[in-house]
């Protein structure tokens, strides 16, 4: 069964630290328990799996973008209506710009686990 949370945190160690909590109350004693963290994008969620694997170790834990999120969801309604998620170069022209879209990061620090 697959659980998702949402959680926000401040910016910095503090959301670090809450995330390394969050992963192993999923993993919840099974090291091999898949745990998904969602990340604004992939350059944040890099360095969360850095910083994470550096303290105890990783392990079946993915990390994945936001844009990457809505794929995962989106893309079976798309198939389904015979329709594909449309290509980046198509959103980059589409999508206005990342400043005009979302509040300030130090607001916007995410993490869903679940598998």
């Amino acid at each position: 069964m697959t659980t998702a949370r949402l959680y926000l945190e401040p910016l910095g160690a503090p959301a670090r630290l809450r995330l390394s909590e969050i992963v192993g109350e999923a993993k919840a004693g099974d090291a091999l328990a898949p745990v998904t963290v969602v990340a604004p994008g992939p350059y944040a969620g890099l360095s969360l799996r850095r910083s994470l694997a550096a303290e105890k170790g990783l392990l079946n834990v993915r990390f994945m973008g936001l844009p990457r999120l809505a794929e995962m969801i989106g893309s079976p309604l798309l198939a389904a209506n015979g329709k594909s998620p449309p290509l980046p170069s198509v959103l980059t022209v589409f999508a206005p710009p990342r400043s005009r879209r979302m509040s300030p990061p130090a607001t916007r620090v995410h993490a869903a686990a679940g598998s």
